[in-house]
C-alpha cells in the first residue's frame, strides 16, 4: 500500500569538511570532520490524529466533559479514555490514560490513515446508517497533516451496520488497531496528569438529594468569572498549582458532589484539557 504522508519528522542531517589550505603541496590527505546527525525532535504538542465520539441521545451535562477515544501526538505519545469504575454517581472526573508508540506502530497508523484517504479528504461525514440507526453517535477522525491543516472524516452509527464502504471499513480497522495498542495483553497505560482543566458551571443538583454530597468551592474563580458558553452553561479553564489542586480534589468527588459558596450551591462539570486543546470556546 503505497504511503503518501508520513508521521514522524523529516531527519536533518549536517555535515562539514575542513582541510589544510596547502593540501595540493602536503602529501598527507586532507582529514574530515564528520558532524554527528541530528534529529529534530517531535513536538510533544503536535496532534496527528484524533477519534471521537460526538452526539447521540444523551443531556448535555454528560457531553460536555467526553473525552476523544484516541488522541495521538508526533511524538507517540497516544492518550485514551482509560476505564471507570462501575460506581453511581460516576467519577466527576474522567479517566485519561497514556501510552507511547514504537515507530514501527506508528507507521502502521499511517497505513490506515493513507487507506482511509483522509490527506484528500476536507470535511466528510457519511451519514448513510441514520436511515437505519437512531440517536447514535458519529465517530470521527481528524488527521492533522505536517503542514497544520486538519482532515475530517466521520461516520454515523460506526460498526452498528454491518458491511459499508471501504473508508468505513478501513477507519473501524484503524480504531481497532488503537484498541490493541492500549489494551493488547491486558497493558495499561500510565495515568495522565494535566496541567490544565476546563470547568463548566452547571444548572442545580444533578441527582437526587441521597445521591448529593456538598463541599466547599474548590477554585480561586467565583462563579461571576465564568464566562458564557450557551446552553446554559458558564466556562472557565485553571492552569498551573490552581489546576493541580483543583485536580487533586476532582478526582476524588463523584458527579452527585455541589460545591457550597457562601451559602448557595454550584454544580461543576470538569474535564482534562490535552496538549493541543485550547479549552472553553469564549477563552
Amino acid at each position: 500500500m503505497k504511503r503518501t504522508t508520513p508521521f514522524l519528522l523529516a531527519v536533518i542531517v549536517v555535515a562539514a569538511a575542513c582541510g589544510d589550505d596547502d593540501a595540493g603541496t602536503d602529501p598527507t590527505p586532507p582529514t574530515t570532520t564528520n558532524v554527528p546527525t541530528t534529529t529534530a525532535a517531535p513536538d510533544p504538542d503536535r496532534l496527528v490524529l484524533r477519534i471521537t465520539d460526538e452526539g447521540g441521545f444523551a443531556p448535555i451535562e454528560f457531553l460536555v466533559n467526553r473525552m476523544p477515544r484516541y488522541s495521538l501526538y508526533a511524538d507517540g505519545t497516544l492518550l485514551y479514555e482509560g476505564p471507570q469504575p462501575a460506581v453511581f454517581p460516576g467519577p466527576m472526573l474522567p479517566s485519561v490514560l497514556s501510552v507511547r508508540l514504537t515507530a514501527d506502530e506508528m507507521d502502521d497508523v499511517t497505513v490506515l490513515v493513507d487507506a482511509i484517504g483522509l490527506p484528500s479528504i476536507d470535511n466528510l461525514i457519511d451519514t448513510t446508517n441514520a436511515n437505519r440507526v437512531a440517536d447514535a453517535t458519529t465517530t470521527i477522525v481528524t488527521y492533522r497533516d505536517p503542514g497544520g491543516i486538519d482532515h475530517v472524516y466521520g461516520v454515523y452509527a460506526l460498526g452498528l451496520i454491518d458491511g459499508g464502504t471501504d473508508e468505513m471499513l478501513n477507519l473501524g480497522s484503524l480504531i481497532g488497531l488503537l484498541d490493541a495498542y492500549t489494551s493488547g495483553g491486558g497493558a495499561i497505560g500510565e495515568a495522565f496528569v494535566p496541567d490544565r482543566l476546563q470547568v463548566f458551571l452547571g444548572e442545580g443538583p444533578m441527582f437526587e438529594p441521597e445521591f448529593t454530597e456538598t463541599l466547599p468551592w474548590p477554585l480561586d474563580v467565583t462563579p461571576a468569572e465564568f464566562a458564557d458558553e450557551g446552553l446554559m452553561l458558564r466556562c472557565t479553564v485553571v492552569e498551573g498549582a490552581a489546576a493541580a489542586e483543583a485536580h487533586e480534589v476532582f478526582s476524588t468527588a463523584t458527579r452527585g458532589v455541589v460545591w457550597d459558596l457562601a451559602g448557595t450551591e454550584h454544580v461543576l462539570l470538569a474535564r482534562p484539557l490535552l496538549p493541543d486543546e485550547a479549552g472553553c470556546t469564549s477563552n
